[in-house]
């Protein structure tokens, strides 16, 4: 049960943080899927400079 809930407080941490920022969830969530069954780079919630 306390799996589900600090899976639940991460995701509306990064959904809010990319609404914040204008950005794509589904695109970021899609991407961050596909990286991690893929094993490669996962993309950041860290806008470039």
């Amino acid at each position: 049960m306390a799996g589900g809930a600090i899976c639940r407080s991460r995701l509306l941490t990064v959904t809010t943080t990319l609404r914040q920022q204008g950005r794509d969830i589904w695109g970021f969530v899609e991407q961050a899927w596909i990286a991690h069954h893929r094993g490669g780079v996962m993309p950041s919630l860290l806008l470039d400079p």
